[in-house]
């Protein structure tokens, strides 16, 4: 179809290699409120490692608030000692990124980081 590259959705979440821990990240953008950020760090097995959630009293650009959450993910993770790490953001059909949405716009709420 006129030369253009077929992309298809992952509609489970893929485990990462053993050793290796995966990052979801995502941002919520309230005009009124600021923006969310939520993540979600889990282990090569799918077990959930640490959950967070920060809210921004800032008003950013969509592109600009998913920047900030995959910081905030990256960091996160960096000083809790996750060191073998990959990042995925911005795909809502994976579980855990429509966790770490969930996560972003529960940051209005309540904000925090939860290690299990």
């Amino acid at each position: 179809m006129c030369g253009l590259p077929t992309v298809r959705a992952l509609h489970r979440w893929l485990a990462p290699s053993e050793g290796v821990f995966k990052i979801n990240t995502d941002a919520s953008v309230n005009d009124s409120r600021g923006c969310g950020l939520g993540m979600v760090i889990q282990n090569w097995k799918g077990e959930v490692m640490v959950l967070g959630s920060h809210c921004l009293c800032s008003n950013l650009q969509v592109d600009e608030a998913e920047a900030a959450a995959t910081v905030f993910g990256l960091t996160t993770a960096l000083e809790m000692g996750f060191n073998d790490i990959i990042l995925e953001f911005d795909s809502l059909v994976l579980e855990a990124n429509m966790v770490a949405h969930g996560l972003a716009n529960y940051a209005f709420v309540l904000e925090g980081v939860e290690q299990f």
